[in-house]
């Protein structure tokens, strides 16, 4: 999880500084060993019976936040009035994952949330 937040980030950071397809062909390898990660994290903790309620609510927030970010991102762009901004508010947000991450983790583990291994 943290190689690929990282190196996801890392990636981010370099496009504007040096040729931008390298960063971004490990950007594109890197991703997919986080994202996984993350799109299992749902059916971890929701139980059998609130499986179906709990990914529709994870669902829409993920793709709200497709939807809303960009947007974000280009607002933000235009304030400061470079294309750089863009990548570094995209590199923030990919950080903040693993924070997020550790959170989630810390309170799985401290309510009891994880579902049997095995179901």
């Amino acid at each position: 999880m943290g190689i690929g937040i990282g190196g996801w980030g890392i990636a981010l950071l370099l496009v504007p500084v040096v040729d931008p397809v390298l960063p971004l062909l490990a950007s594109g390898l890197v991703l997919g060993l986080a994202v996984g990660v993350v799109m299992a994290l749902p059916a971890e903790v929701l139980r059998p019976e609130s499986r179906a309620v709990g990914m529709g609510v994870f669902f829409s927030f993920m793709y709200i936040g497709q939807a809303g970010l960009p947007p974000l991102g280009g607002a933000i762009q235009d304030a400061v009035g470079g294309n750089t901004a863009s990548l570094y508010f995209a590199a923030a947000l990919v950080f903040a994952i693993l924070p997020l991450y550790a959170l989630f983790r810390w309170a799985q583990h401290r309510s009891g949330w994880a579902v049997p291994r095995g179901l």
